[in-house]
Parts: C-alpha cells; structure tokens; sequence
C-alpha cells in the first residue's frame, strides 16, 4: 500500500466504522449498504452530476473493498496510525527471504502431486490464519506497529504462494 495524502478519504469515516483493525463485518456491510443507496447514480436524478455520484460510489466500493479483508484493511489502518510506517519496514531479512524462496520451491515441488498441494494448502491457510491473529493483536494493542507492517509484508508472500499452488496444474480437491 502506498502512503495516503491528506486529502485521501478515511474509509473508516466514509463508512462509518469506528477505526479499528477489527471490525464488525456485518455492521460495515449494513453502512456500505444504506451509503451506496444514497450515493447511487440513479438514485440521485437527472440534474445530479452524474460525474461525481460515480465518483462517490466508486469510492464507497473501493472503502468497502479494503475495510472487508482483513489483509487489506491491515496496512491501511497502520497508514493511518503512522503514514509511512509500511514503507519503512519494507525490508525482509535474510531469513525470511530464504524462507519466501523455499516455500516458492516447495510450491514448485507439489505441483505433480494433489495430495501433497491440498496439504500445503491447507499448512499455508492455517499458517496465514496465525498470521492474522498475531497481526490484530498487534494493531490492536498498538504495541509494535513496526512488526505488524513487517507481518503484513510476510503475508503477501503467504498469499501469493497460496495462488501460486492453486494455479499449478489440477485444482486443489
């Protein structure tokens, strides 16, 4: 994610949600819901512009999009705790690049076997779902945001390794 500017617009406050990494997801469906009727192009008539009620929705849409997943909601909330913060702790170490590299070899390795793709499937997900909760439990105790953006970078390649091995050859059973 890239450094917000001032004049960005909170999707939090555009949706009416409390900024939080946790979020009551039934709650943001219900606002985007009752904000998109309102800004909807043909609710508005002819002699709105139609130009800005696309606008509106688009970025009503775009708001919804980002507070509903957790791995996108995650760096744009540390965005607005402390904007540049994500690039900052861009860096991986040599570690964990090594590691990304033997899950990318791993990934490679399954491929011919289903058996072996749905485990590593399932060992990925599981590990991406610890992820997650060691990432909100840092947001939300706000204690070390640095680690937080860090983990949020470990889990694009968690991410990517996940449709990397859905893509190789028969889909996962």
């Amino acid at each position: 994610m890239e450094s917000r500017s001032a004049s960005d617009p909170n999707y939090f406050e555009l949706l009416g949600i409390e900024p939080s990494p946790l979020i009551d997801e039934e709650q943001l469906e219900r606002n985007y819901l009752e904000k998109s009727r309102e800004v909807h192009p043909d609710r508005l008539g002819l002699d709105a512009d139609q130009d800005l009620a696309l606008q509106a929705s688009a970025q009503l849409n775009e708001a919804f999009t980002t507070l509903k997943s957790a791995w996108a909601r995650f760096p744009y909330y540390l965005e607005l705790r402390q904007p540049g913060l994500l690039a900052e702790n861009r860096e991986m170490t040599a570690e964990k690049l090594a590691e990304a590299m033997e899950l990318g070899e791993e990934v490679e390795q399954a491929r011919p076997d289903v058996q072996r793709k749905n485990e590593l499937d399932k060992e990925l997900r599981a590990r991406l779902e610890r992820l997650e909760q060691e990432v909100e439990t840092l947001l939300d105790s706000g204690d070390d945001l640095p680690c937080a953006a860090r983990l949020c970078y470990e889990a694009k390649y968690l991410q990517r390794a996940i449709e990397n091995l859905q893509r190789q050859g028969d889909p996962l059973l």
